[in-house]
C-alpha cells in the first residue's frame, strides 16, 4: 500500500531536547537552512563588487528590487524603504520553501503548517509592534474599535475585532500552508499511479499530468510568496497609518 502522506513526513537527522522543546535537526529545518544560505549567497555576488555597469547577476537584484519596491510603494508609501528588507526577505524565504519542494527527494517546509503559522505569527507580531510604537499602546489598541460607535454596542463590537485580528494570522498560515501542500499532493498522485496500477502503458498520462502540475507549482510557488508579502505589507500599513 502507498502512503503518500510519508513524503510530508520530514525524516529526523539530529535528535535535541532544550528545556523540554523539542529542537531536532530535520530535513524541513535543513531546507530552510540551504534556501537561506541561496539567497544570502546570490546577493552576496550580486554586491560584492557594485559597479556603475552592473554584471548580469548586479542588474538581475537591482531590477528585481526595483519591481518589488513599486509594487509596495501604492501599499506602504514613504515608509516602503523602511519596510521592504523585512517584506522582501519574507518573500524570498517563502519562494525558496516553495520552490525546494519540486526538487525530488527534497522537502518544502512551507507544506508543513507549523512553518506557516510561524511566519504568520512574527509578520502579525512585527505589524503590532510597528503601531504600538508609532501610536502609542492604549492609542494602537483603542483606534481598533471604530469612532462614533454607541457604547452600549461595544461589548459585541469588542469580541468581533479581536477574533478579525485573530483570524490575520490564521488566514495568513492556512493559505499559503493548504496551497503548497495540495499542489504536492498532486503531483504524488499523478506518479502514485504508475505504482498503483502496475502498467507502463498507462505511464503517459501520469507524466504528462505531473509535468503540467509541475509547471502551475512553479506559478504558485511565486504567486503564494507574493500574497504572503502583499498581505503582510497591507497589516503593516493598517497598524502604521495615521488612521490609528
Amino acid at each position: 500500500m502507498i502512503d503518500i502522506l510519508e513524503h510530508f513526513r520530514a525524516p529526523v537527522y539530529y535528535h535535541l531536547q532544550l528545556l523540554g522543546f523539542d529542537l531536532s535537526i530535520t530535513k524541513a529545518v535543513v531546507s530552510m537552512w540551504v534556501v537561506v544560505l541561496l539567497v544570502f549567497a546570490f546577493f552576496w555576488l550580486a554586491t560584492r563588487r557594485l559597479s556603475m555597469v552592473p554584471g548580469k547577476i548586479q542588474n538581475l537584484a537591482e531590477v528585481t528590487i526595483e519591481i518589488f519596491q513599486s509594487q509596495l510603494a501604492g501599499v506602504l508609501g514613504e515608509e516602503t524603504k523602511k519596510w521592504f528588507p523585512f517584506l522582501f526577505t519574507l518573500f524570498l524565504f517563502i519562494l525558496g520553501c516553495n520552490l525546494s519542494g519540486l526538487i525530488p527527494d527534497w522537502f518544502s517546509a512551507t507544506s508543513n503548517i507549523n512553518v506557516t503559522a510561524s511566519l504568520a505569527i512574527m509578520v502579525i507580531i512585527v505589524a503590532t509592534g510597528a503601531g504600538i510604537i508609532k501610536h502609542g499602546f492604549f492609542n494602537y489598541f483603542r483606534s481598533i474599535i471604530p469612532s462614533g460607535i454607541p457604547p452600549l454596542v461595544l461589548p459585541l463590537l469588542i469580541p468581533i475585532e479581536v477574533l478579525s485580528q485573530l483570524a490575520r494570522p490564521f488566514s495568513l498560515a492556512v493559505r499559503l500552508f493548504a496551497n503548497v501542500f495540495a499542489g504536492h499532493i498532486v503531483l504524488l498522485s499523478f506518479i502514485s499511479m504508475i505504482l498503483i496500477f502496475k502498467s507502463i502503458l498507462i505511464a503517459p498520462l501520469p507524466l504528462a499530468g505531473h509535468v503540467i502540475v509541475s509547471v502551475l507549482e512553479l506559478l504558485f510557488a511565486f504567486i503564494q510568496a507574493f500574497i504572503f508579502m502583499f498581505l503582510s505589507a497591507v497589516y503593516v500599513a493598517e497598524a502604521t497609518s495615521s488612521g490609528h
